[in-house]
């Protein structure tokens, strides 16, 4: 290798061991902010309703899985599908394994104006 190259690679090493330092620090003061936080837990929405635009049918499937479940075990749940896709069935599946009342959804598309959604509700405590 000609003394050039060695000259940059000296200093590509140099600089590679310095952001190394850096990443290592930023993980470190991530993980010291993050340390007091609850890993998991059940979100609340202020909100009365969550609208989702964009994204993919695994993205839907797994914020309404996770989301939905939150929702569910606190409130019923309405969810409408303007896709076409079912992006429920996953959090349909397990509300019927946990035991929750689901209205299904029409096996045909309603007339304009006469949407009727999936819904569901918890079971309730006797």
């Amino acid at each position: 290798m000609c003394y050039a190259g060695r000259q940059w690679l000296r200093k590509y090493r140099r600089a590679l061991a310095v952001w190394e330092q850096r990443a290592a620090a930023h993980e470190d003061a991530e993980l010291a902010r993050l340390a007091g936080q609850p890993e998991w837990g059940s979100m609340n929405v202020p909100a009365g309703r969550t609208d989702v635009f964009g994204g993919t049918l695994a993205g839907w499937e797994a914020l309404l899985a996770v989301h939905g479940a939150s929702l569910l075990a606190q409130r019923p749940l309405l969810v409408i599908d303007l896709t076409g896709q079912d992006p429920a069935r996953l959090l349909t599946a397990l509300a019927q394994r946990a035991g929750t009342a689901i209205r299904p959804k029409p096996q045909r598309a309603p007339p304009p104006g006469e949407t009727e959604p999936t819904a569901m509700t918890a079971p309730r405590s006797p």
